[in-house]
């Protein structure tokens, strides 16, 4: 089978596509033939060398997944040959305490797809069954390939940390990008206030059309806490998302409400931020960094998608053969949503 291999990290990441040995399901695995595999910027963050620990050398990327069961091997599991299925972020145990509470995403034991082991830039993969999860099969592969990250790591951060409710007055940074585009759907479904923002003008008009609260565009001129306060009466917002880390984070700050949150997920490159303490101090405001999802998130994105309540936003569908260019629209941030990976084309 061919799969796509990380060669060298860089500005200019040397990729290859090359012929590996196909998987086998043996008597713990299924084997997965692999149909879409979301791009996005940790990706290209292991790709231009920014993060290296714990990454492998001649990585095969890919860790948001989706494909279809072409082999049970030997255990099944539930499984069954046709199943449409979406994988997990990391190959989680299923036994340790943090698999057990329900953290499969902080398990000990383990690693994450396309990052401590392969990931999904290949044409089938075997998987343990209990890292796999079942998606309706009229789901579509390719929006059911990021229904673990992004779209479960915005709605278990706005649900269960954030705690959004139609009493909810939120705020998205980087509504055009993969995790800020499905934040603005999914708290708009909860019955949320949303006013978003973007920094593109290319993107605005599309971002306006999916309904889910107002977007403006970020200029010189604009002042995301002015336009807020002014939303809001002086109130402020009761949670400000923002997948886009420091070059908002001050503007964040101003935007919360007394006892607000801000919830800080997405940026995985390390920068500089200024904390304005009396600005946090004098809301008893809280910052909350948040990260992963579990099984049971992606399976209720898939009844929210199904139910017409999210729509999964991708920019293009390329080959492995474009990763090349996948990687540049995906660095120079012009995608809306994801740039989709077909490793059968």
């Amino acid at each position: 089978m061919r799969a796509a291999l990380l060669k060298e990290v860089g500005l200019k990441p040397v990729i290859e596509v090359i012929d590996v040995d196909d998987p086998v399901a043996g008597d713990e695995n299924v084997v997965i033939k692999v149909e879409a595999v979301g791009l996005c910027n940790h990706d290209v963050a292991v790709m231009k060398g920014i993060l290296r620990r714990g990454v492998k050398e001649n990585i095969i990327l890919g860790h948001e997944i989706s494909g279809t069961i072409v082999d049970t091997g030997i255990v099944g599991d539930g499984f069954s040959l046709g199943d449409r299925v979406v994988t997990s972020l990391t190959n989680f145990c299923g036994e340790c305490e943090s698999c057990l509470t329900g953290v499969s995403y902080r398990c000990p034991n383990a690693y994450g797809y396309g990052h401590g082991i392969d990931g999904g830039f290949r044409e089938y993969l075997a998987i343990h069954p209990r890292n796999l999860i079942k998606v309706d099969p009229s789901s579509n592969v390719v929006g059911s390939s990021i229904y673990g990250c992004p779209i479960g790591v915005s709605f278990k951060a706005l649900t269960e940390i954030g705690k959004v409710g139609s009493d909810s007055f939120v705020v998205v940074f980087g509504s055009g990008g993969g995790l800020g585009c499905h934040a603005m759907q999914i708290a708009n479904s909860m019955g949320a206030t949303v006013i978003s923002f973007t920094t593109s003008p290319e993107k605005l008009e599309t971002l306006q059309d999916l309904r889910s609260g107002h977007v403006f565009l970020i200029d010189e001129y604009v002042d995301p806490s002015e336009l807020v306060m002014g939303f809001t009466n002086d109130k402020g917002a009761d949670l400000v998302f923002n997948p886009v880390g420091g070059s908002l984070f001050a503007t964040g700050l101003r935007c919360l409400s007394q006892s607000g949150s801000m919830l800080l997920l997405g940026e995985v490159t390390p920068g500089p931020t200024e904390l304005i303490i009396p600005e946090l101090m004098f809301r008893d405001a809280s910052i909350v960094g948040c990260t992963g999802s579990e099984p049971g998130h992606t399976k209720e994105i898939d009844r929210m998608v199904n139910d017409g309540k999210i729509l999964p936003l991708i920019h293009e569908e390329i080959s492995m053969e474009d990763l090349r260019e996948g990687f540049r629209i995906v660095d120079q941030n012009e995608q809306i949503g994801r740039v989709i990976v077909h490793p059968s084309n």
